[in-house]
């Protein structure tokens, strides 16, 4: 497909006079694409007395005497798009609706002539027009409008992005003058990919845009070498720069199965240009993959319906098991604000809403903002809230437990929220005391404050400066284990990690640093262990690894993929001294998808290994998640507030299982290579359960391939294998072991990870 190239020849010309509609045709059948989407008048429709044309985007349009050019969207609304005059000098005018007040925006007409010169054909007097777009922050656009042709281009001033047209036809007039069909640019999965998940979906980008009514199992089928031909349902349409069709199987794929999908060349764009021929494409599916059945999803749909919020879990009732307060979106026609706080009691494992209320207070969003903490050591559960009042004011609430409800306590409220908080008894009193980022508005500086509890109130206590750092997590750890508990903030980058320590009550900065730039989602945990055993704290936030080396902490990843929107937690689950690692977070499939994922790691002597990954079959936008003990089994469980509400999972893993697994090789493994990232050289460990064909080679992120590590039949057992990168720019590597059996050739199997080589 050839790009359309423009050239502006600016001459001075007298006034012209044109008709509106030469600008903006209006005719069933015209078709314009911009940048390979279609604008096509499919139809027209009589509504209020006035005629209107609808495009294949479901906008209805008209144009009036005057030359205005009006939209209405959805059969409703309709408002003044672009205003043309027939005089040239004249001035339009662009005009937008915003909860129904027409709000203008005035600019001159040019009066000059440009022509715009295509690799294609020549359009003559196309006319610039500029207009601010109220809606987006440094919108501004130009249109270029020729006769009989319409949108020429369409391009974002400051944000770089232009539209041009592609084809069009005007009147049966085709622009250009040759057919340009439609074609599949790309497919998804890839020609003889191999090793997909059962649970991939099938798009086909072509170059234009296909009509939907033959997006149907008439004109593309798809067939499996085990089933036959597989019935699906199609699952909606992608617009923007390409059309992307998403096909969704029925009942999924079959494992060790090959699909192939057929494409009629009867499909044709809204020009009525047709496939140039048909089209076939093939991929494998994975070999046997089973999700291992160590997470147990417990059915909680009285709670499942809360989405982006908070919740915290804890035993407020004082009857051994933990119980739920949760804040969240409920009331989805007001999404942007938590509409509602409850309290489940744990009933003999059920959750059971109980009738309590939290006056006063009805808006939080923030991760870690409620909280169950008894903060008057009287020994039941009290709720903080740290978000907005009901004027939206910040605002942090403190909720007394009276034992038959929850009393707003007006006497302790901070003007702060919403806010991560994080509760720990920091001088070692017997009150838990309190430490929320807070800022100076004057100075846009922001500080954490600690909050020393009296058991009577509230004394702001200290203020750790931050300089202009946004929030972010803060948390209670002994990072210099010396038995009290300081506090580590982090923001939006690793090396904006500060670190204040408590000497007998008293805070200071430390030295210590992060050196590391990488940014963080918005979503993540800290958690700490002595992972190596050498006598200092470590950490990990979100899916970072931070080893402490004297002064410094150093990301070494150690086996650890690298996720987002990542929770980690160690617990030494084989009681070996050596904490294991817990960890959901979101990371790309092999086809690309970002979906969720759990990962167990064992701490092997200070080595992380993979023990276990549990895939999910979709991406799930992870708001916050606990790993924690939530039956009292003295097994880390997972309860995480997700865009689908709050799941729980039961940890049904027993230590003689994972054990067995250990010493059962029975999956082709890929580790993580260590270090990550390295400089110059890393260790790459892999493990085959069988006599295999092994080839592990080193692609570019463009994945054209660098070097070739290993290509040999190997018995199976574990082994490691060196690449030393001298010579190789920095940046991110795809490392992929391939593997065929030698009992079964016709069998491969694929792994890949992510290396990043730093100099």
């Amino acid at each position: 497909m050839k790009r359309l190239y423009l050239v502006f020849l600016i001459v001075i010309s007298n006034v012209l006079f044109v008709r509106a509609q030469d600008y903006y045709p209006l005719q069933v059948g015209n078709v314009r694409y911009i940048d390979r989407f279609p604008e096509a008048i499919i139809d027209s429709k009589i509504i209020d007395g006035k005629l209107y044309f609808f495009t294949s985007n479901s906008d209805y349009q008209r144009i009036d005497n005057a030359g205005n050019v009006y939209i209405r969207e959805n059969d409703s609304t309709e408002y003044l798009w672009i205003k043309l005059n027939a005089n040239l000098s004249d001035s339009w005018e662009f005009w937008i609706n915003i909860e129904n007040t027409h709000i203008k925006c005035i600019g001159k007409l040019e009066s000059k002539s440009d022509t715009v010169i295509t690799s294609d054909t020549v359009f003559y007097n196309c006319y610039r027009y500029s207009y601010h777009y109220i809606y987006l922050m440094d919108a501004d656009y130009a249109i270029y409008l020729a006769p009989n042709v319409g949108i020429v281009e369409d391009s974002s001033i400051d944000w770089r992005l232009t539209g041009f047209l592609t084809k069009a036809l005007i009147n049966n007039q085709r622009i250009p003058d040759r057919i340009i069909p439609p074609e599949v640019m790309e497919t998804t999965p890839s020609n003889m990919q191999q090793s997909i998940p059962i649970d991939a979906q099938i798009g086909i980008e072509f170059n234009f845009q296909i009509k939907h009514e033959f997006i149907s199992q008439e004109y593309i089928k798809i067939y499996s070498k085990k089933q036959g031909e597989i019935p699906y349902h199609f699952d909606g349409s992608k617009g923007g720069k390409y059309f992307d069709v998403r096909l969704t199987p029925d009942n999924g794929f079959l494992n060790d199965d090959t699909i192939t999908v057929f494409v009629s060349d009867k499909l044709s764009d809204y020009m009525n240009d047709r496939l140039p021929e048909d089209y076939y494409f093939t991929f494998y599916t994975e070999p046997n993959y089973i999700n291992p059945e160590i997470f147990l999803k417990i059915n909680t749909p009285a709670i499942q319906k809360f989405i982006e919020g908070d919740f915290d879990f804890k035993d407020y009732d004082n009857d051994g098991d933990k119980d739920l307060i949760i804040a969240g979106v409920v009331d989805t026609a007001d999404p942007y604000f938590i509409n509602d706080v409850q309290v489940f009691e744990n009933i003999s494992g059920s959750l059971e809403k109980q009738n309590v209320s939290f006056d006063a207070f009805k808006t939080v969003n923030c991760q870690s903002c409620i909280k169950w903490v008894d903060f008057n050591n009287d020994g039941l559960s009290d709720v903080v809230i740290s978000g907005k009042d009901d004027s939206f004011n910040p605002a942090t609430r403190f909720y007394e437990n009276t034992n038959s409800g929850f009393s707003l306590r007006q006497d302790l409220k901070l003007d702060i929220g919403p806010a991560y908080m994080d509760w720990c008894d920091f001088d070692k009193d017997g009150y838990i005391d309190l430490a929320i980022p807070d800022r100076e508005v004057s100075s846009s500086s922001y500080y954490v404050s600690i909050y020393k509890n009296t058991g009577s109130s509230l004394i702001q206590y200290a203020k750790l400066q931050l300089g202009k750092y946004m929030p972010g997590i803060n948390k209670w750890i002994d990072f210099n284990s010396d038995g009290w508990m300081d506090i580590i903030k982090a923001g939006y980058q690793l090396k904006d990690t500060k670190f204040f320590k408590n000497v007998n009550g008293v805070f200071s900065e430390d030295t210590i640093t992060v050196e590391c730039d990488y940014w963080l989602s918005s979503n993540y945990s800290i958690d700490c262990s002595d992972v190596d055993k050498d006598g200092d704290m470590d950490l990990i936030i979100g899916s970072y690894l931070l080893i402490r080396q004297g002064n410094k902490f150093i990301v070494d990843q150690n086996g650890i993929e690298m996720f987002g929107q990542a929770f980690a937690k160690f617990n030494d689950l084989d009681n070996d001294g050596f904490e294991d690692l817990f960890l959901i977070g979101i990371k790309q499939d092999n086809l690309g998808r970002n979906r969720t994922y759990i990962q167990i790691y064992r701490n092997d002597k200070g080595r992380f290994i993979l023990y276990r990954e549990v895939r999910f079959n979709k991406y799930l936008n992870l708001y916050s998640a606990r790993w924690l003990d939530l039956n009292n089994d003295g097994k880390i469980d997972l309860a995480t507030l997700t865009g689908d509400g709050l799941l729980i999972y039961y940890n049904t893993m027993s230590v003689d299982k994972i054990e067995k697994t250990e010493q059962a090789l029975n999956e082709y493994y890929l580790l993580q290579n260590y270090p990550n990232p390295f400089n110059p050289s890393t260790t790459i460990k892999y493990q085959i359960p069988r006599e295999s064909q092994v080839t592990i080679k080193i692609f570019d992120i463009l994945g054209r391939e660098v070097a070739t590590l290993l290509n040999a039949e190997q018995k199976a057992g574990e082994y490691e294998i060196e690449w030393n990168a001298s010579g190789f720019a920095s940046g991110v590597y795809i490392c992929r072991l391939k593997a065929k059996p030698l009992e079964d050739k016709t069998k491969i199997f694929i792994k890949s990870s992510k290396l990043v080589l730093l100099k």
